[in-house]
């Protein structure tokens, strides 16, 4: 029997966790009202667990779950069954049954976010508005009811959360909430589709809490149905909109203005001030919290006072992998990776320039599907972010073979156009080359644009290596052997599309040959091109300082030179980090490129590395070097922006 003093014990902890358990998200605890008795179930074992003949997979595991708890904590192996057949002396009904307990507690629920928990005679009935709500009540059965090696339930008007729903009735187009499902983009294993998910998933809990309605989650979409969807493929940082399109309900905006669309929806469409809402035109937004970023005149100083200075050198990396977005590839260059399976060590600081690519070593632009501007509006939005904070953007294309459209991702951008024709159909308006190389560039267009609209200036690094003959846009590759001539032609092509017609003057055009003696055949002059730039993959000796000297020649043409890409060759990468570090580390590196150039008179801009084993973030000793006081790391930069120009990071 039940000992008086236990059962007080009981009743007092329970009080204690509902009152203070006893605001919900979304509304108030209904006719709980925070004070619960409870009845020991002494004769546990003789209960039977039921659910729904057609009971869901989540009241299932609710089932599993709870039966699973009572025999942890009594021992009790209870029975379980479905509401098909008679009633039995002793139940726990879960969830949406034909039983009359059932029935009778559910007819109480106002919203899917109810539950209620109750002993109905010798029936203990646990239910909720949906499966989701009944799996957190017994939830909440387990962690409350179930304590000290005994099962006890609550009595009288039970414990209940009965939620109040500011919004009483929501419709689109006069179309009931009741008939939408929430889409969200399938492949949980990319970025994008992770951050669609969390955010889909938010709004649908946060559009729950408003109006009490849980809506069906799906991957898919079928003809004749309506959705709601959370669509972050907005480039520009502070625009968003809420859209009726179609039959479906779109909050609409970029990576960065996504949470101020769905705040306005939910605070100031949803925010009960009327009970009654339709939603039937689409609501133009703008956060209107774009940050302060340098300006193009600045940067070009900054890069300028570290060229002339070689006390101070601009370092950084390029984002590495398919639509790997800033945030993961700056946490990467800083913490590591090594433990997750990468190869990057760490080096205990951000990179004060990161290099991003729009083509084939990067965002795959050329073969964006629509769902996945989403990881286009993230890369741009953390590259905001990161400008915002003094770091310096620098972007290439490995633009795919207008000739080869079918070819695949990884080689896209080899092979070579046939001939001079070729050549001259590509900046040929009409042809079938033009039209596929302008149905890649528009895109490249549209992205640099989005930076062009927050004022950040971006270094634009197109058809670099054009002297290598391993990317199609070398014209003397193959067996025609043309003039350089056709590849600055297309050049000049791309920057008036992007300059005239794309009204683009954020852009810091740099050219970046590799090393070969053709480099300069392939200048496109002087009006055309900002800064140079040398791609260089050092075998441990100083050959751009020898034979036909290419980076002096770069410098020769009076702008600013860089070390646009800078990598060891093959013969210097070791099988593992320790013997990189006897091969080829990162002092061997800098001493091989950045002192012997310094010592010899030449001028650096910027030091960047080409990803993989090629960083300072992988090699031995990377961390000294990126600590040391010469290298310029991301926290060093609004420092340097004042020395340079006067401007002040974040103010």
């Amino acid at each position: 029997m039940k000992k008086l003093s236990v059962i007080l014990c009981i009743i007092l902890y329970i009080v204690c966790v509902f009152c203070a358990c006893g605001k919900a998200s979304g509304g108030n605890v209904g006719s709980s009202e925070g004070k619960v008795t409870v009845r020991e179930i002494s004769n546990i074992s003789e209960y039977t667990i039921i659910r729904g003949e057609s009971a869901s997979d989540i009241e299932k595991q609710a089932m599993t779950d709870l039966r699973s708890a009572i025999k942890k904590n009594t021992g009790a192996e209870l029975k379980v069954g479905t509401d098909w057949g008679g009633s039995g002396s002793y139940e726990i009904i879960i969830g949406e049954t034909g039983r009359n307990a059932g029935k009778m507690a559910m007819e109480v629920l106002g919203g899917d976010y109810d539950y209620m928990i109750k002993m109905d005679g010798n029936h203990i009935v646990i239910v909720g508005g949906t499966p989701e709500a009944t799996l957190e009540a017994v939830s909440v059965f387990i962690s409350n009811f179930i304590q000290n090696g005994k099962v006890y339930a609550p009595t009288g008007s039970g414990h209940s959360v009965l939620k109040d729903y500011p919004v009483e009735k929501l419709t689109i187009n006069g179309k009931a909430l009741s008939e939408y499902k929430f889409y969200y983009i399938k492949n949980i294993g990319s970025e994008t589709a992770k951050k669609n998910s969390e955010f889909t998933e938010e709004a649908r809990d946060r559009l729950g809490e408003k109006t009490g309605v849980r809506l069906e989650l799906v991957q898919d979409i079928s003809k004749g149905s309506n959705y709601i969807m959370v669509d972050t493929s907005e480039l520009n940082y502070t625009k968003g909109a809420i859209k009726v399109e179609d039959g479906n309900l779109i909050l609409y905006g970029s990576y960065h203005s996504i949470d101020y669309v769905m705040d306005y929806f939910f605070d100031t469409l949803l925010s009960g001030d009327v009970k009654e809402v339709d939603i039937t035109e689409n609501t133009e937004l703008d956060s209107g919290d774009l940050p302060t970023v340098y300006s193009r005149e600045d940067l070009m100083a900054v890069l300028q006072y570290s060229y002339d200075n070689n006390d101070v050198l601009i370092v950084g990396d390029e984002v590495g992998g398919n639509r790997e977005v800033p945030g993961v590839f700056l946490d990467r260059y800083m913490n590591g990776d090594i433990e997750s399976g990468g190869y990057r060590t760490g080096t205990g600081t951000y990179p004060s320039i990161m290099g991003l690519d729009l083509g084939r070593c990067g965002a795959l632009l050329a073969f964006l599907e629509d769902h996945e501007w989403g990881s286009i509006s993230q890369i741009v939005c953390e590259s905001i972010d990161y400008a915002a904070q003094g770091g310096i953007v620098t972007i290439a294309s490995h633009f795919r073979n207008p000739s080869l459209t079918q070819t695949k991702e990884w080689q896209s951008d080899r092979g070579t156009l046939n001939g001079a024709k070729d050549w001259v159909d590509l900046i040929t308006p009409g042809t079938e080359l033009n039209n596929n190389m302008m149905f890649e560039l528009e895109r490249v267009a549209k992205v640099l644009k989005a930076y062009d609209d927050a004022g950040v200036p971006i270094i634009w690094r197109p058809m670099h290596e054009m002297d290598g003959g391993w990317f199609w846009w070398t014209p003397e590759d193959g067996s025609a052997k043309l003039d350089g001539k056709y590849y600055v032609d297309f050049w000049k092509y791309i920057y008036d599309y992007f300059t005239n017609d794309w009204g683009l003057d954020n852009l810091i055009w740099h050219f970046s040959p590799s090393t070969s003696s053709s480099a300069m055949n392939y200048y496109p002059g002087d009006e055309y091109c900002d800064i140079v730039g040398c791609d260089w993959y050092t075998d441990g000796s100083s050959e751009i300082m020898e034979g036909h000297k290419p980076y002096e020649k770069l410098m020769e043409t009076g702008k600013i030179a860089n070390l646009a890409e800078i990598g060891i060759s093959d013969s210097l990468m070791a099988e593992n980090i320790k013997d990189q570090d006897n091969l080829y580390n990162a002092y061997d590196f800098f001493r091989t490129t950045v002192e012997a150039m310094y010592a010899e008179g030449y001028k650096i801009g910027f030091f960047a590395t080409y990803t993989h084993k090629h960083t300072l973030a992988y090699l031995p000793g990377g961390d000294e070097i990126m600590q040391s006081e010469m290298v310029i790391d991301l926290s060093e930069m609004p420092a340097l922006f004042e020395k340079a120009t006067g401007f002040k990071v974040g103010g």
